[in-house]
Parts: C-alpha cells; sequence; structure tokens
C-alpha cells in the first residue's frame, strides 16, 4: 500500500517542541489535493489526461496497481514530486532533517492560509495536551 507521513514539528514559543505525524494513503493525498484545487473524479480526469474509469477505479479496487505514467501524470498536473505519492515509512526515516524540513514547507505552503492557520492552531491544541 503506498503511503506517507507527514510529520511537522514546531517550537513553541515556550520553546516546547512538538511533532505531528499523520500517516496519508494515496487517495488521502488524492482527496486533498483535489480539495484544495475544487476538484472532482470528473474533472480531475479532463485537467490531467487520466482516463475517469481509472480513478473511479483507485476508490473501488484500490490502487495496488498504479503506472509510472500515471503518478507522473499526477504530479505534472499537481506540480508535486513523483516522492511525494509513493514515500513510505522506511524512507521517510532517511530524510535529513533539512530534507524533512522542505517537505513539510511544501505541503504547509499548498495549504490556503485559512488551512495554514487551522492547521497551526491544531497542533497548538495537540501541544496543550501534553
Amino acid at each position: 500500500m503506498l503511503f506517507s507521513l507527514i510529520c511537522v514539528t514546531l517550537v513553541l514559543p515556550n520553546k516546547k517542541t512538538i511533532y505531528w505525524v499523520h500517516k496519508m494513503t494515496f487517495l488521502d493525498k488524492l482527496n486533498f489535493l483535489m480539495n484544495e484545487h475544487n476538484l472532482n473524479k470528473s474533472t480531475l480526469s479532463k485537467s490531467c489526461g487520466i482516463p475517469y474509469t481509472t480513478i473511479d477505479g483507485w476508490y473501488k479496487k484500490g490502487f495496488d496497481d498504479l503506472r509510472l505514467s500515471t503518478l507522473k501524470k499526477l504530479s505534472s498536473y499537481f506540480n508535486t514530486s513523483l516522492d511525494y505519492w509513493v514515500i513510505d515509512d522506511d524512507e521517510i526515516s532517511k530524510l535529513s532533517d533539512d530534507e524533512l524540513d522542505k517537505e513539510i514547507i511544501k505541503i504547509f505552503n499548498r495549504l490556503s492560509e485559512e488551512k495554514q492557520k487551522q492547521a497551526l492552531d491544531y497542533l497548538a491544541f495537540l501541544a496543550s495536551q501534553e
């Protein structure tokens, strides 16, 4: 199964460091980006040249048979790296702190201003629970 982790590290004004980890599957990422771009399966299909039946099949049958050419189309359309779609736990642990920071910032910057505020509010809430 294709999945990755989003791990955000924040150092709050009180110098407390907090971490947030969320495992995202391929469909989580696709849904996230489709939502951010106000797309449904049909408009995504037309926009990036992937047959509707292929996209619909991911939701009905799974996505274990994804093709590299399809991932390239998604990466090109959403302006993401191929790694964004296929990175897994073992690969994340191999990222240097600098690489992880860059990936986190890249993801965070794709969020709308309102979503960024929500993400920070949620992280602050999690930190207050410790």
